[in-house]
């Protein structure tokens, strides 16, 4: 059986990171429109497939959490 993806922020194009549980959407930032602050959990109907831009933010959050786990 396939695994199937989750339309999540995280795998979104138009989801910047700020941090390890939240980022910037700019969907809209075409038309002018400020970037909005979203979980990296949250889904929309605008949601596009970053494809390997999952995978690069995936490691940065691991990163980020063993440098904090460093730092205890």
């Amino acid at each position: 059986m396939p695994v199937m993806k989750t339309a999540t922020c995280i795998r979104c194009k138009f989801f910047r990171m700020k941090d390890a549980d939240q980022g910037l959407c700019r969907v809209d930032r075409s038309r002018g429109a400020e970037e909005v602050k979203v979980l990296t959990v949250h889904t929309c109907g605008k949601w596009e497939d970053c494809g390997q831009q999952y995978y690069i933010r995936l490691g940065w959050i691991r990163g980020q959490r063993t440098k904090q786990e460093g730092q205890k």
